[in-house]
């Protein structure tokens, strides 16, 4: 791959090899070097020797030299270093370890079988095989660590077992034609670069027992369409998706903070849904370089920069010391946002310059309006207020509201409530306040049953049990039915809907 960072890790490489002392071996058995490991326990390993290695290599359990039967345990550093006819290795089952550089640049090595005992895969092992294809691992492997695979150029498919708990940085890095990656159960830590440059890969499913996303982790996976956050995430570091191709994203309720970038540059991302939470979330807001190569940026700004949200959710407080304030300021191609129900205050600048912004929903919860929240967002046409206490408005400088906002918005608040908002500061100046019957935002379920999906402009409902409700995002009915058999509800504009039953409440797009 022609990325200037993997170029750079490259010539590292080179560089450093050219002082490491090559391997003394202690005996040659069918081709094989060793390096005696133990004498007390007679294990051995393999290491580099007089010639180059090449062909088909099966590197064995156990190996006999001068009537003493010994164990191969592992595969020491550069055993097997630019050996550039190697065309496949099959690691024995009692080998655990393989070591730094192994194998890297092996530039004719197209299939790897790794044995059933190797527990860590060495730094830079199988670096830059670019014809390597194929790769078994077995669920003994624990350790991978950085630059493992990096650049493997033909590499298609990669299956981490659930006895992984960390990968380290840059792993895949420049796996340009890795296009399928299954990630094992109890995998905690995905490193720095793990994926950066993984070109081909159009989707991934984060597991549940993943707590950390590093820095750049899929950075420039410029194919990467779907994306699932595990329930357990909790960082996300910077630019960790930029540059993908994602339309749509889920930040789970486990999330506490995420980087600045993290989603930049995503030039189809039009849908954010933030759960329903309690924890406060924090989102950076600096200065993050951006390109389709890590040594060749521009400077640029913000959590979602370039990126075209069009449908925003935010269904928790975010941290009031963190740059968040910011977090959606200057998307100009947000036109609905919802504000839930678990969020107390709208940070200041939070949709500032928002200017395509239409309809708003502020959550039963929200008290607070801070400064210039809504400065700026000069096309709101309707307003949901849920809470029937007027939300404050912080109008220290200038007014939250434009002068057509206040004539042409028709404001929404809750039945009984119309004569707090007609008496509230801020809110008295609109003149179309009504009252309205309303459902409220519901915490929903991220995770939809099997029985409730949509198709063809309609929202399919299979064995309800009594009353269904669909909601609009602003939380007003669209229309309920009772039955006890299959519900099929036609909706005839696109957005997102809550679909309210006896035992799920959950949210659907169109």
């Amino acid at each position: 791959m022609n990325f200037g960072k993997l170029k750079a890790l490259s010539v590292a490489l080179m560089l450093l090899s050219s002082w490491i002392s090559v391997s003394a071996y202690d005996f040659g058995v069918n081709g094989l070097y060793y390096r005696i490991v133990s004498f007390d326990d007679l294990t051995c390993s393999v290491v580099p020797g007089d010639k180059q290695y090449s062909g088909d290599i099966v590197i064995p359990d156990r190996v006999t030299y001068n009537n003493r039967e010994l164990t191969v345990t592992q595969i020491d550093p550069s055993a097997f270093y630019m050996h550039k006819n190697v065309t496949s290795v099959k690691i024995g089952n009692s080998v655990t370890v393989i070591g730094s550089r192994a194998f890297a640049e092996c530039s004719s090595l197209t299939t790897v079988e790794i044995g059933s005992s190797v527990k860590t895969i060495g730094g830079s092992a199988f670096f830059n095989c670019d014809a390597l294809v194929n790769v078994s691992m077995p669920n003994s492997v624990v350790d991978i660590q950085s630059l493992a695979f990096c650049s493997c150029g033909a590499l298609r498919k990669i299956t981490i077992p659930s006895s992984v708990t960390s990968i380290g940085e840059r792993a895949f890095a420049g796996c340009g034609f890795l296009e399928d990656i299954t990630l094992g159960n109890s995998l905690e830590i995905i490193g720095n670069d793990t994926f950066n440059g993984c070109t081909n890969l159009e989707k991934i499913t984060i597991p549940n027992s993943v707590k950390t996303i590093g820095d750049n982790a899929f950075y420039n996976c410029s194919n990467l369409k779907e994306i699932s956050l595990g329930s357990s995430v909790e960082e996300i570091g910077s630019n960790a998706f930029a540059l993908c191709a994602i339309t749509e994203i889920v930040i789970p309720k486990s999330v506490k903070s995420i980087d600045g970038g993290a989603f930049s540059a995503c030039s189809d991302l039009k849908k954010l849904t933030i759960e329903d939470g309690e924890t406060q979330l924090w989102l950076d807001y600096n200065y993050y370089h951006i390109s389709s190569s890590p040594f060749e940026q521009n400077v640029i700004e913000g959590m979602f920069y370039d990126c075209p949200l069009e449908t925003v959710y935010v269904g928790r407080n975010f941290d009031v010391y963190s740059p968040a304030n910011m977090a959606f300021k200057d998307i100009e191609t947000i036109t609905d946002a919802v504000i839930g129900n678990n969020v107390t205050i709208m940070n200041g600048s939070m949709f500032r310059n928002c200017t395509n912004l239409t309809n708003l929903t502020i959550g039963s919860s929200v008290a607070e309006i801070r400064q210039s929240a809504l400065e700026g967002c000069s096309n709101i046409k309707k307003i949901q207020a849920l809470n029937p206490i007027p939300p404050v408005i912080n109008t220290t400088n200038q007014d939250c509201f434009s002068n057509s906002t206040f004539i042409d918005a028709i404001v929404y608040v809750p039945k009984g409530s119309l004569s707090a908002y007609q008496n509230a500061d801020v809110w008295k100046k609109f003149w179309n306040l009504q009252e309205t019957e309303t459902s409220g935002i519901f915490n929903v379920n991220n995770e939809r049953p099997q029985n409730i999906w949509v198709e063809n402009g309609n929202i399919i409902i299979d064995k309800t049990d009594g009353n269904v409700t669909i909601y609009n995002a602003s939380g007003e009915v669209i229309r309920t039915v009772n039955s006890k058999s299959r519900v099929e509800i036609p909706v005839h504009a696109k957005g997102v809907y809550i679909v309210k039953t006896k035992d799920n409440t959950v949210k659907v797009a169109l």
